[in-house]
């Protein structure tokens, strides 16, 4: 499970452990419980290309109002050689998304100047192709229901696993061989 990031400001697990550093060609085994179905699918993946990566630099942005939460999963994606921009407050956000490319948001719901997903609607509008992962530390079935049906890929709730959003940050990114 994913919380935070340790004293030295790397991103750790709940076990303070630092996420294991991707290799290529790396079989790694994920289970996955989509929300829809509650059931829980194993996937072995192989890791690929993660040196040249596909995804453009920096066209993953995290969007939350506390920046540890910013900072951990920016240090995530980093430990995997993905890079990320964050922001703080919802309007830089979209800003930013008007003028670059942005492959992947990780938008949290509770936010004070406007909720997450207001911004995933927002978002839509603009950049339609644009992936989205919601996330929430108070996983409300009307928010989950909603940020799904408005296309978000996955709604994750706090503290989450760091692998299994790693896993959907690369599906998202680059090819991942089953």
């Amino acid at each position: 499970m994913f919380d935070g990031q340790g004293q030295d400001g790397l991103a750790k697990d709940t076990k303070g452990r630092a996420p294991s550093q991707p290799t290529e060609n790396e079989k790694i085994e994920v289970i996955y419980r989509p929300i829809e179905t509650g059931q829980a699918q194993t996937f072995v993946c192989t890791r690929t290309g993660h040196g040249h990566n596909a995804c453009k630099p920096e066209s993953i942005c995290i969007l939350d109002d506390h920046a540890s939460v910013r900072q951990s999963i920016v240090h995530l994606l980093d430990s995997c050689q993905l890079k990320a921009r964050s922001f703080e407050d919802p309007e830089d956000f979209l800003a930013d998304a008007s003028k670059h490319t942005v492959d992947l948001a990780v938008l949290d719901v509770r936010m004070p100047k406007m909720n997450g997903l207001e911004v995933q609607a927002r978002l839509r509008e603009m950049s339609p192709e644009t992936k989205v992962i919601v996330m929430s530390a108070n996983g409300v079935p009307e928010m989950r229901a909603a940020a799904l049906k408005a296309g978000a890929i996955t709604f994750l709730e706090k503290p989450f696993d760091a692998e299994l959003f790693l896993f959907l940050a690369r599906q998202v990114l680059s090819p991942v061989v089953p």
